[in-house]
């Protein structure tokens, strides 16, 4: 048996090496997601920083915990707590990684994301990101 509990917001994105919201800022803001890469950035390429804090769920014990990213569509580097838990220097697509070993009261998620949107094609973090609780 398993239930999921979506990690919607507050997400903190910042864009990175050179990359600017529309209007042409590129300081942090906090926002709610799942939003596409072109809603976030227009269609333009780059790398961006998303950042999520969270609690660990109680009444879980013997229970194995997971981050599921759905139709990224990015190279991606993952990190839970300052430790890198995945890294994909091609894209991927869907990406599921266990964390039950290196969850903690409270968590920071952090997810590097360099996305080349191509017309058509969708990016990022446009589905929900799920911690999946699998008894």
């Amino acid at each position: 048996m398993s239930h999921s509990i979506r990690l919607a917001g507050p997400w903190e994105v910042e864009p990175l090496g050179g990359l600017v919201f529309p209007e042409g800022d590129a300081e942090s803001r906090r926002m709610k997601l799942p939003a596409g890469w072109s809603e976030l950035f227009g269609e333009v390429a780059g790398e961006a920083l998303f950042v999520r804090a969270f609690n660990a769920p109680t009444g879980i014990e013997g229970a194995r915990l997971f981050l599921v990213f759905e139709q990224l569509q990015a190279c991606v580097t993952l990190s839970l707590n300052g430790q890198v838990l995945a890294e994909h220097a091609e894209p991927v697509n869907d990406l599921r990684v266990e964390i039950t070993e290196r969850i903690e009261r409270g968590n920071r998620l952090e997810l590097v994301l360099k996305c080349s949107p191509i017309a058509g094609k969708v990016c990022g973090l446009h589905r929900p990101v799920r911690l999946v609780i699998e008894e």
